[in-house]
């Protein structure tokens, strides 16, 4: 029944409930799931930007890293946003590219200021502090 109403809606107003259904099963760990509403969404509108980030989280967390960064790199030239910025920063970071991870993190906070997911990556990204030169006694 859902599906039929979803048909039934024009593609733009499609691609973002098919979205917005594969965040849902994105945030509960349902990769498949998300992954077919994503590419659902896409197929409605090739131009979704949110199903272009969400479909970059799902790959790179199923390991296809090239993959994600094409994803995200698609979403961001479409609609910046957070989601798109902070799996670029997570792949970054994976590969110890850390400015540049920094960078992204930036990037999304400057979209969101208050995301929270980009804070506690803001936060393990930070650079650790000089050791003290100061001799102990």
């Amino acid at each position: 029944m859902q599906a039929q109403r979803i048909a039934s809606l024009p593609p733009e107003e499609q691609a973002a409930t098919l979205s917005k259904n594969g965040d849902t099963y994105l945030g509960r760990g349902l990769m498949l799931e998300a992954e077919r509403e994503f590419q659902l969404a896409l197929a409605a509108n090739p131009n979704d930007a949110e199903a272009h980030a969400g479909l970059a989280e799902v790959r790179r967390r199923n390991g296809d890293d090239a993959q994600a960064r094409a994803e995200a790199q698609a979403s961001l030239k479409l609609r910046p946003s957070a989601a798109a910025w902070l799996t670029l920063a997570r792949l970054d970071r994976a590969q110890h590219q850390f400015p540049a991870a920094r960078e992204d993190v930036n990037h999304a906070l400057q979209i969101e200021p208050g995301n929270s997911d980009a804070r506690g990556l803001e936060q393990a990204l930070a650079p650790a502090p000089a050791p003290s030169t100061t001799p102990q006694p």
